[in-house]
């Protein structure tokens, strides 16, 4: 464990979400004890060495509040926002915070509403300081920002876009290419999307190095459904605008809460809340990020006298976790699944409490993990002030142990490709294609044995996709054909 981290442990309590996995949680701790700085809406982050760093809003006065962890205690709050701005700052939607390394982006929608535009600051030293205003959007017309950090240390932005007469709502994109100076201009992300996008809801962005992914409500006759737009050439175009939301959800009214998202290989894992079903639960599904599809799907179990909100999810090696809101009248708590992905696709999954005892009103969480170190930050409204909770993975648990991974040799490969899987995990059905034209060159279903082989003797040089599908996951890796 990193040696910044080390300081954040005392009492502790070792947890399971999910049969075999466990987290080992410090107790919670209150961000600040400086009165007047809000709590709406924190986010959190990690910065070089394993530095927790979180972000929140003030609500009565518009201010965005910053601080770091510093050796034994969060430093004092840090108002980023420069003399004279504000933001647009509630407690189900606000500022944005992506980092990476030591860089940091928090994206802002400037306030009053009607007049005030998009922009980002930037901390390129771990958030011991922060930039003057960047402006991203070219006009006022715009609301929902979020922000995420691609390859090179470059953010990209997506924020709800209106016309003259802020009708017709849709996500755009715009990208910068020298780390934050300038942005490129607006390309529409959810314009193949039928009817409009929930102008209500905020969106997400993901930007790595496999390519940018923008999910967001749509709103098409009152169905407000999560839908997935991908590009493929760095927020150029987007070849992908996929429906992954089998929920049908009908609402005339507006639901004022979004989808978030995590990269896992070639796959995306996306979380949601959704009340088509006749109670408010939270959902869980994986989408190729090659073709769209939607893998697997599951809710959480809830009651129809819950209300779960705000899913947040974050990832580990071979470790998924989701947490969110639940509530009930006027006391809401923090709720947390994890595990191994397959485990948690399954119904055996026991949600654990991970908010303050004797507060009743504990509310939108959100997640980061390093490593084995998870990262997690709330809103305390009843006390008005932000709680951080630190946990450990515990690798001696870990699904690794009774599960193992699917093993896939050699890569690059001349002849035959060898796929080998614990008997335990059997897939479903092992699929061979062809990346750049989306063809399906071989299928091996109805596995028993503990292996398959398939023969690429006759296939031609190129980049294919192995899909391997289990019970409850879809595993992807890429193979390539070399002569």
């Amino acid at each position: 464990m990193k040696q910044v981290l080390l300081l954040l442990l005392g009492s502790f309590i070792s947890i399971s979400s999910t049969p075999g996995q466990s987290i080992t949680w410090d107790d919670p701790k209150v961000v600040t004890t400086v009165s007047g700085v809000g709590s709406a809406r924190p986010k959190i982050g990690v910065v070089d060495g394993g530095r927790p760093i979180v972000m929140w809003g003030r609500q009565t006065n518009r201010e965005v509040y910053f601080c770091r962890w510093e050796d034994t205690a969060f430093s004092t709050p840090l108002n980023i926002l420069p003399k004279g701005v504000t933001a647009f700052a509630t407690e189900w939607a606000g500022p944005s915070l992506a980092s990476k390394g030591d860089t940091i982006f928090v994206a802002f929608k400037s306030q009053p509403e009607m007049d005030g535009f998009v922009y980002v600051v930037r901390s390129v030293d771990g958030g011991l300081n922060f930039s003057d205003t960047i402006r991203v959007s070219p006009h006022n017309r715009s609301r929902f920002p979020e922000v995420s950090v691609g390859p090179g240390g470059h953010p990209a932005v997506t924020y709800m876009n209106f016309d003259e007469n802020w009708l017709e709502p849709a996500y755009v994109v715009r990208v910068s290419n020298d780390a934050g100076n300038s942005f490129a201009n607006p390309r529409s992300a959810s314009g193949a999307a039928p009817g409009e996008v929930c102008d209500c809801c905020p969106g997400f962005i993901l930007f790595d190095s496999d390519g940018l992914e923008v999910l967001f409500r749509n709103n098409d006759s009152d169905i407000r459904d999560i839908w997935y737009s991908h590009s493929s050439d760095q927020g150029s175009s987007y070849d992908q605008v996929t429906h992954i939301d089998p929920n049908n959800w009908k609402i005339g009214g507006c639901p004022s809460t979004g989808p978030e998202a995590v990269a896992f290989a070639d796959s995306l894992y996306v979380t949601w809340r959704s009340n088509a079903s006749g109670s408010t639960k939270i959902n869980l599904a994986s989408v190729s990020r090659l073709d769209g599809g939607r893998g697997t799907y599951r809710e959480f179990p809830n009651s129809t006298s819950l209300l779960q909100d705000y899913p947040k999810v974050a990832k580990g090696d071979d470790f998924l976790m989701v947490v969110y809101q639940e509530s009930q009248g006027n006391t809401s708590t923090i709720q947390g699944v994890w595990g191994n992905p397959d485990d948690v696709f399954k119904g055996s999954i026991a949600p654990v409490t991970l908010s303050l005892e004797g507060s009743i009103r504990q509310q939108t969480p959100d997640v980061v993990i390093d490593q084995h170190d998870i990262h997690l930050a709330w809103q305390d409204a009843s006390k008005n002030r932000v709680i951080y909770r630190h946990g450990v993975i515990n690798l001696s648990t870990s699904n690794d142990v009774h599960k193992p991974n699917t093993r896939v040799w050699p890569n690059p490969v001349t002849d035959l490709i060898h796929v080998a899987y614990h008997p335990d995990n059997t897939p479903k059905a092992v699929e061979l294609i062809e990346l750049s034209t989306g063809r399906m060159v071989e299928v091996q279903p109805n596995l028993e044995d503990n292996a398959v082989v398939l023969d690429v003797n006759h296939q031609p040089e190129g980049v294919y996709l192995l899909r391997i599908l289990g019970e409850y996951s879809v595993e992807y890796k890429r193979i390539a054909v070399v002569r």
